[in-house]
């Protein structure tokens, strides 16, 4: 388990500032967001040694392009590189992992649009908590799989960091 304490911004009159403090299970850390979104190496790599230094030696994250494959590339040039999961959408990208621990999570006969869908809520069902970077740099908006993983963390009540 692991605890969280952040600090809130207002407190009341006369009282010393308070914080919200919550506990994570030990379940995996998923880093996700979009396909049109690079994160550099050195946030990848912090984020990765911090939540491993706080006792976070689980990690998911997906097959994609953009935020996940940041990840992906990140992990594998880290000494966490088998702490991690990459949960496939699709058979054919298993292999392009870069050699960490991947396999197809979603059920034959989904079609493609359904398997990104499946793929998504698979890794949300099976992480303790996410880090989502969802802007779009075209758009200046969140795609629809960063939105599905924020609203789907929401609804199984598991703290999101955006």
């Amino acid at each position: 388990m692991v605890q969280f304490s952040v600090p809130l911004k207002t407190a009341p009159q006369g009282k010393a500032k308070s914080s919200y403090t919550f506990s994570v299970s030990d379940n995996a850390v998923l880093f996700a967001g979009s396909r049109n979104f690079q994160i550099p190496h050195r946030v990848c790599s912090t984020l990765i040694s911090g939540f491993a230094r706080i006792g976070k030696d689980n990690f998911l994250v997906g097959c994609a392009h953009g935020v996940d494959e940041s990840f992906r590339s990140a992990f594998s040039l880290s000494p966490h590189a088998h702490e991690v999961f990459v949960a496939c959408a699709f058979k054919n990208r298993v292999r392009n992992c870069n050699g960490l621990f991947a396999a197809h999570v979603v059920p034959p006969g989904v079609p493609p649009k359904g398997a990104l869908v499946r793929r998504t809520l698979w890794l949300v069902k099976n992480c303790s908590m996410a880090v989502i970077f969802p802007d779009n740099p075209q758009t200046g908006s969140w795609g629809k799989g960063s939105r599905l993983a924020f609203n789907s963390c929401i609804y199984q009540l598991k703290p999101v960091f955006i």
